[in-house]
């Protein structure tokens, strides 16, 4: 239901932009005349292979690593990204304010994870399967 609330409208918002996304992909043209979608193939085919690229690196991680190990990285990319969308070399003009908040939340993620890994450097390792005697 956040994703409703965030287009505003409701379902009918959504149906909308997927009706729009469907003849960007199959005309060229989104429907309204408002956007020609020459960029369309080449941002999806990118977000594809990024996307693609970020899941073999979590299941490299998870088989060298562990599982927590995923959800610190997973935890880091969320203040990251919206650090990244202040950028106005990634977001153009459309980039957002840098806010003290987002500083703060990226900083303050940072010291969870340093304290979670600090934490976790002085136990043993736990080996899965193997019963101990």
């Amino acid at each position: 239901m956040l994703v409703v609330s965030l287009f505003g409208n409701g379902p009918n918002a959504i149906l909308e932009l997927l009706s729009r996304g469907l003849d960007c992909a199959l005309y060229g043209v989104d429907g309204h005349g408002t956007d020609t979608c020459v960029n369309a193939p080449s941002s999806t085919l990118a977000y594809v292979l990024l996307s693609s690229l970020f899941n073999m690196l979590t299941l490299v991680v998870i088989a060298r690593g562990s599982a927590a190990e995923v959800a610190v990285a997973s935890t880091l990319v969320l203040p990251l990204t919206n650090i990244a969308l202040c950028s106005t070399t990634i977001m153009g003009v459309h980039a957002h304010a840098l806010l003290a908040k987002d500083v703060a939340s990226l900083v303050l993620v940072v010291a969870g994870v340093v304290i979670f890994r600090g934490a976790r450097s002085g136990q043993a390792p736990v080996v899965v399967g193997k019963k101990h005697t």
